[in-house]
């Protein structure tokens, strides 16, 4: 079987899903965040198009984002479905200070003891 590239993986995603471009972009924001890169629809479209490929690291935030194995995404015959690892949580923090506006003393307690959590997981 030949091997697929990844716009024809991403577009088979699209297909399937039901995604727009954009939908994937916010999917890969809180994982962009986590790890301290940048991808915006501009490079995913570039992506589907396939006048550039993405760096193993935004694979990897693609393929967690879009729940699909790397290899996978890659293009390589193998099943599709992520398998299952001990990875950090998904979590939105670079939302965390519009979020702590709007909470009462324990709800910030509890948002700030999750905060020290994810900083701790990470190795910060």
């Amino acid at each position: 079987m030949e091997k697929k590239t990844i716009a024809e993986r991403l577009k088979q995603i699209i297909d399937e899903d039901g995604l727009r471009q954009v939908e994937i972009a916010e999917k890969c924001r809180p994982l962009c965040a986590q790890f301290g890169l940048k991808m915006n629809r501009s490079d995913i479209s570039q992506y589907i198009s396939g006048r550039a490929v993405p760096k193993q690291n935004k694979i990897y935030i693609l393929a967690r984002a879009l729940n699909v194995s790397e290899a996978w995404l890659m293009g390589f015959d193998v099943p599709k479905e992520r398998p299952e690892r001990n990875e950090p949580p998904i979590a939105p923090y670079y939302e965390l200070e519009t979020i702590a506006k709007d909470m009462d003393a324990g709800q910030l307690s509890r948002l700030l003891e999750y905060a020290k959590m994810l900083k701790q997981y990470k190795g910060d």
